[in-house]
């Protein structure tokens, strides 16, 4: 594909045999409104069938009729009900369900999921009837004597499985780092694809860099992350490959924003279990189609994308640009989202229940409870409470303000990039 823009990384020489290959494309959501037949153009269907091993984010639990959607914060969504047989049609073999919209309609949801799946011959990762049967990995052999397992997690929203209920995997326990050191030790490639992070921004926190950095030295040697909605930036860490966000494959309700329908797609060429040749490169749906994004604007997102890898790669620099980003989004999206959780009418509720100058004016029990699940959903998630920690801390003074005017500037450019 030499017409066509792409970052390319060569890895050295592998192993000399068992050549084969991994595709691993972002969040996919197809609405039940969705009319096309193909939504995927031949060209870049013609790669994803030529991968030995290609992945998708299942991004919503295909529902049974006469269902409802749990209570939760944010929208529910709803898979298109012939979306298991489009991918398997389109290549790919392995869906990835460990994600925030999984659980939008409870375990008849995920039921209808895997059924949907296995009937496609879409084989799943990252879900199961609890949390030990969540972390349970897939596993391949793309070639002959070459052990592949995937691994998949997220971060808890209204989604993640219990100790005796259903659901997807978490990130933040020990047995995840377990689950991939096993992994490790018996297999020859450890792939863990991790949903997490904030909406668009072009960013990850670096308590997440922290957590994914983590995976690789407990044996990953490819980590993959999408939830953004947007692409991030891509670094070498130790002996691994982290892609902190790939953005949306295919995501029905964000086609007509720039930045959340172009995206990358990650091609990594392995000769038996060593990694040789990494490819990016950005896609975009047109037309209600996802295809390659040519010139000039894929050399376009391109250059976004190196310029927030170069950031990302430095701690130091990620840190500083990480405090602008938080406190432009605290500001901009979090205020409202902590107030919708306080509600305005509980907060300037009279001390005194007892004054009859002043009557407690509650919210009506519906609106209070749907303010309250933003508010814990903004608390209990990881990537939302780092924004909040991270701007109060610096607004405060607790924390040291690393900011200066060029991160400053620089950060304002590549937000500017990610806004729907």
């Amino acid at each position: 594909m030499t017409d066509l823009p792409s970052l390319q990384t060569d890895l050295g020489s592998g192993g000399g045999v068992g050549t084969w290959s991994l595709f691993v494309a972002g969040d996919c959501f197809l609405p039940v409104s969705t009319d096309a037949n193909q939504f995927i153009d031949n060209r870049l269907q013609e790669r994803i069938r030529n991968a030995d091993l290609a992945a998708v984010n299942f991004e919503a639990p295909v529902v049974p009729s006469d269902t409802d959607a749990i209570d939760k914060s944010g929208p529910a969504l709803e898979m298109h009900p012939d979306a298991g047989e489009r991918l398997a049609a389109a290549g790919f073999d392995l869906a990835t369900l460990a994600n925030n919209h999984v659980m939008d309609y409870g375990p008849p949801g995920l039921e209808r999921t895997l059924d949907t799946c296995e009937a496609a011959g879409l084989q799943t990762v990252g879900v199961g009837q609890d949390a030990d049967d969540a972390r349970s990995p897939a596993r391949f052999e793309p070639v002959p004597d070459v052990d592949v397992t995937v691994v998949n997690v997220c971060e808890r929203e209204f989604n993640v499985a219990g100790p005796d209920s259903p659901g997807a995997a978490w990130d933040d326990c020990p047995e995840v780092t377990e689950t991939i050191a096993t992994a490790a030790e018996s297999g020859d490639v450890v792939v863990v694809v991790a949903h997490g992070g904030v909406e668009y921004v072009p960013l990850p926190p670096p308590q997440r860099q922290e957590r994914l950095r983590r995976f690789v030295d407990s044996g990953a040697d490819v980590v993959v992350g999408h939830h953004p909605h947007v692409a991030q930036g891509w670094e070498r860490y130790g002996n691994g490959l982290i892609v902190h966000s790939l953005g949306n494959f295919y995501f029905g309700t964000q086609t007509d924003s720039p930045s959340t329908s172009r995206a990358l797609a990650l091609d990594v060429s392995f000769e038996g279990g060593e990694a040789v040749d990494v490819e990016l490169f950005p896609t975009a749906v047109r037309e209600g189609s996802v295809g390659y994004l040519p010139d000039p604007d894929g050399s376009e997102l391109l250059r976004y994308v190196e310029t927030a890898s170069e950031v990302t790669r430095n701690h130091e620099r990620l840190t500083a640009h990480w405090q602008d980003i938080a406190i432009r989004t605290f500001y901009e999206r979090y205020s409202n989202w902590l107030q919708m959780g306080i509600g305005d009418n509980l907060a300037r509720a009279s001390a005194n229940p007892n004054d009859p100058g002043c009557q407690r004016q509650l919210w009506d029990p519906e609106e209070r409870r749907r303010g309250l699940l933003t508010l814990l959903n903004v608390i209990r998630m990881d990537s939302h409470r780092w924004v909040m920690t991270t701007a109060l801390s610096v607004l405060a003074g607790e924390t040291e303000d690393k900011r200066s005017e060029s991160v400053r500037n620089q950060a304002k450019r590549l937000l500017d990039w990610t806004q729907p």
